[in-house]
C-alpha cells in the first residue's frame, strides 16, 4: 500500500473516531482492535505533522487543528457514500445538504418544495440557515443558494435569476403621504426603512435622480423579514427584493409606489468545484430552473 492510500485509510479510521469521540466505539463500528485504532491515529498524526485528539483520562477530545480536519473529512467521506448509493441503487436518496439564508427560505424554496419532495420521496432535505454564503471546506453542505455576486473563485456557480430592487409601503401609508399624487416628493416626509448596511436606498434615490436624504429620519433592522415586516406595519417604506415580496404584494399588504431598478447582487446556486455533475445537484438545479420558468 502506497503512502497516499495508507494516508486514506487512516483518514477514514480519524472520520468515525472524531464522530465517536472514542477509539473503542470507532474500533467496534470498523470491526478493528481498540489498539489498531489508537495506532492508525498515531501513524496519521506523524504524517500530517500536529496533534489530532486529546487524549483524557475517561474521554477524547479534538484538538483546534482535528475540528478543523473531521468538517473538511466527513463532508468528503458523506459525498463519496452519497455517490456510491445514488449509483448503487439509481436513484436519488439520502439527504441533500442546502444552504441558504433565512429570507430566501422562508419567502421563495419552502413554498415551492413540495412538488421537490414529490418527485424525489427518497431524498431528505435539510436546510441550513445562514445571512453570509456558507464555507464549503468546513461545512456539511452540498450546494447553496445565495443573493451575491459571482465572485468565488473556489466556488462552481451558476445565475439562477436576477433581482430588482423596488420601494414598498403599506397601503395605509401610501395615502398618508400622498405617495402615488405626489410621486417621490411624497419621500421628504418619509420614514426610511433600512437593512443594516444596505446602501440600498441610495442607488435607488440616485438612480432616480433624487436628492432626498434618506438618513433623516428611519428605522434600522439587521434581517430582511423584519424591515419587510416594518413596511407591513406602516413604520416607513423599505425597498424591497421583487423576487422575495410576492405574496404580501399579491394579498395586498404591501403596494409598490414607484417603479424598480436592477439590483448589483443575483441569485445564484453553488457548489464547490467539480461537484456541479453529481446526480443530487443536477436534480435540484434542474428542479429550481422549472420552478422559475413557471
Amino acid at each position: 500500500m502506497d503512502k497516499q492510500q495508507i494516508l486514506m485509510a487512516n483518514m477514514h479510521v480519524f472520520n468515525i473516531a472524531a464522530r465517536e469521540l472514542s477509539f473503542t466505539k470507532a474500533a467496534s463500528y470498523l470491526n478493528m482492535s481498540q489498539s489498531a485504532v489508537s495506532h492508525r491515529i498515531k501513524n496519521l498524526e506523524q504524517q500530517l505533522g500536529f496533534k489530532l485528539f486529546i487524549r483524557l483520562t475517561r474521554k477524547l477530545e479534538l484538538t483546534p487543528e482535528g475540528i478543523r480536519l473531521k468538517m473538511a473529512v466527513s463532508q468528503s467521506f458523506d459525498a463519496i457514500y452519497s455517490e456510491l448509493n445514488d449509483i448503487k441503487h439509481n436513484e436519488l436518496s439520502g439527504e441533500l445538504f442546502i444552504g441558504t439564508s433565512n429570507n430566501f427560505a422562508a419567502s421563495w424554496l419552502i413554498p415551492r418544495l413540495t412538488s421537490f419532495q414529490k418527485r424525489y420521496p427518497n431524498l431528505d432535505v435539510r436546510i441550513q440557515v445562514k445571512d453570509s454564503i456558507h464555507d464549503f471546506r468546513y461545512e456539511p453542505i452540498d450546494l447553496a443558494i445565495y443573493y451575491i455576486k459571482p465572485n468565488h473563485p473556489d466556488l462552481h456557480t451558476e445565475l439562477l435569476f436576477n433581482e430588482n430592487l423596488i420601494p414598498v409601503c403599506s397601503p395605509q401609508y401610501a395615502q398618508q403621504l400622498g405617495l402615488i399624487e405626489k410621486g417621490i416628493k411624497g419621500l421628504e416626509e418619509a420614514t426610511f426603512i433600512h437593512r443594516t448596511q444596505s446602501k440600498a436606498w441610495p442607488r435607488w434615490l440616485t438612480a432616480n435622480n433624487s436628492d432626498i436624504d434618506c438618513y433623516q429620519k428611519t428605522y434600522s433592522f439587521n434581517q430582511s423579514n423584519l424591515y419587510i415586516t416594518a413596511a407591513i406595519n406602516s413604520l416607513g417604506i423599505a425597498i424591497g427584493r421583487q423576487q422575495l415580496i410576492e405574496k404580501p404584494l399579491a394579498s395586498g399588504q404591501l403596494v409598490t409606489p414607484f417603479s424598480a431598478i436592477p439590483s448589483d447582487l443575483n441569485y445564484y446556486i453553488a457548489c464547490m468545484k467539480g461537484m456541479e455533475k453529481r446526480p443530487k445537484y443536477l436534480a435540484f438545479k434542474n428542479w429550481l430552473q422549472e420552478q422559475i420558468d413557471m
